[in-house]
């Protein structure tokens, strides 16, 4: 199955000198930071990791800017706006966009779709690296089923509005679509890859596992996931070159391999903000009580990344009690060989 750009691992290799000042015991900036400019939403998608925390919170826009300000001259390499909420829904949206994109810093964005007027697809096209749209079905009646709203028109309508401002600017924008699997969804696995295969500048559509939050002790059955949805991505792949998965998190639902680390080093590499102002160890650890660095409110961002009490919250973590398949899982694999392995590892034999 391809994986395309969705490899952890692999991106550490480009940050081979921050990795090894990491390694020294150097206190490094992240390579990238999560944010989320609000909790608010309009859909009610019945799978979605984070309704346990969906209310009016919108992170001050002064507070947004300032933090901004601190990762640029902390040289923090990019910044991910994704929820939490819906980004495109916090008032001041576009003007954060165009201040991150202004001093360089490399943007991506994870929205619903729905929301995207023309001023939103603008600021968009004109200063993200790229852009992914989480639509989840294949038609009118699933998407209704699925996330709670009759929208799934609007929201293709509102795709193809982006991909034609994509065209129309000769924009460096990648457009991706994403499909979480669930078992109410599978079966439209291939269906949704047809609905995009032909439109030149979507690159990619994305599948990836649902991931239940902390209070939801479940996760999809391992039969299941081989027996019914593995042969349905194996002939999306076949089909559309264009259809990808995040492979790394197949492997880790089906693997029963138990992680070796008890602390979560790749938290270093990417920390959450939150619409409340908090910084956080990981986008699924948000609004857990007992995991915030401390507020943007009351500090500014340098002063909490590099505070001694990171380091106290962070040996407040049960490794034990994380989702089986986040994106950190994949990271501290590499990071704890790296600071354990030592010469056991004979990493000279390659």
């Amino acid at each position: 199955m391809r994986q395309g750009v969705f490899n952890p691992k692999l991106k550490l290799l480009w940050h081979c000198d921050r990795v090894c000042a990491w390694r020294s015991g150097v206190n490094i900036a992240p390579v990238m930071v999560e944010m989320d400019l609000t909790n608010k939403c309009q859909l009610k998608c019945d799978f979605c990791t984070f309704k346990y925390m969906k209310d009016k919170s919108d992170i001050n826009t002064e507070v947004a800017l300032k933090a901004i300000q601190d990762m640029v001259n902390m040289r923090v390499k990019s910044i991910n706006f994704t929820g939490g909420g819906e980004p495109t829904l916090h008032k001041d949206f576009s003007a954060i966009v165009k201040f991150a994109s202004k001093y360089g810093i490399d943007l991506g964005l994870f929205t619903n779709g729905y929301n995207l007027c023309k001023n939103t697809i603008d600021t968009i096209i004109e200063n993200f690296h790229w852009v992914r749209v989480s639509i989840d079905a294949s038609n009118e009646t699933s998407f209704l089923k699925t996330k709670g709203v009759d929208g799934f028109e609007r929201t293709i309508n509102n795709v193809i509005a982006l991909c034609k401002a994509k065209k129309r600017n000769h924009s460096k924008c990648d457009i991706g679509v994403g499909f979480v699997i669930t078992p109410k969804n599978y079966k439209e696995i291939y269906f949704f890859a047809e609905l995009f295969a032909k439109m030149p500048e979507i690159k990619y559509i994305q599948y990836k596992p649902v991931i239940d939050n902390l209070f939801e002790n479940r996760h999809l059955e391992k039969e299941w996931w081989k027996g019914k949805v593995e042969p349905l991505l194996d002939k999306t792949m076949k089909d559309f070159p264009k259809a990808v998965i995040n492979y790394y998190k197949f492997n880790d639902l089906v693997s029963d391999i138990e992680r070796e680390y008890d602390i979560c080093y790749g938290h270093e590499f990417c920390p959450c903000i939150g619409a409340t102002g908090d910084v956080w160890v990981c986008t699924h650890l948000r609004e857990i009580n007992g995991m915030s660095f401390g507020n943007l409110n009351l500090h500014s961002f340098r002063w909490i990344w590099e505070s001694k009490e990171r380091q106290e919250v962070i040996k407040k973590i049960d490794i034990k009690k994380c989702q089986n398949y986040c994106r950190n899982n994949e990271i501290n694999k590499v990071l704890y060989q790296l600071k354990h392995g030592g010469e056991e590892g004979h990493y000279n034999f390659i």
